[in-house]
C-alpha cells in the first residue's frame, strides 16, 4: 500500500534556501547569485543546480544539484570513457524543509564534489549485463 507524505513550507522557507544557496554560489564562485531567479529555479523548474566540477584526466564530471519536488540533494557522477560511458547518482533524501534549509546553510564545494567511487573497482562486466 503507498504512503502520501506532505511537506509543508512557506514562501520564507523557499526564500531561505534561496538565500542559503546565493550566498554559497557568490562566496564559491563569485557570482551575485538573483535571489529571485533561484526561487523561480526551485519552485517552476523544480531544482537548482549548486556545484560542478570535472573530474582528473577529463574522465567525466560531478554536477549536484538540489531537488526541490523530491526533496533531496543528488549528486550525479559521469565517467565518459571505462568500457563503457555511465552515470552514477548519489542521492541524500531530506525528510523535511528544516532539514533542506540546513543542508543549504551548510554546503561546501569540496565536499559536494567529492567522488569516493573508484571505477577501477567496478565490476565493468556486471554493468554492461545491466545496460544491455
Amino acid at each position: 500500500m503507498n504512503t502520501t507524505q506532505f511537506i509543508i513550507y512557506s514562501v520564507n522557507d523557499v526564500k531561505k534556501v534561496a538565500e542559503n544557496i546565493s550566498l554559497f554560489q557568490k562566496k564559491e564562485y563569485g557570482d551575485n547569485s538573483n535571489v529571485i531567479e533561484i526561487i523561480d529555479e526551485l519552485m517552476n523548474k523544480g531544482r537548482c543546480d549548486i556545484a560542478y566540477t570535472e573530474l582528473e584526466n577529463g574522465e567525466g564530471e560531478i554536477q549536484v544539484y538540489l531537488d526541490f519536488k523530491n526533496f533531496r540533494l543528488v549528486r550525479e557522477i559521469t565517467f565518459y570513457e571505462l568500457p563503457l560511458p555511465m552515470m552514477i547518482k548519489e542521492i541524500q533524501d531530506l525528510e523535511s524543509i528544516e532539514e533542506m534549509i540546513l543542508e543549504s546553510e551548510n554546503l561546501n564545494f569540496d565536499e559536494l564534489v567529492s567522488c569516493n567511487v573508484d571505477y577501477a573497482e567496478l565490476n565493468i562486466e556486471e554493468l554492461k549485463s545491466l545496460t544491455l
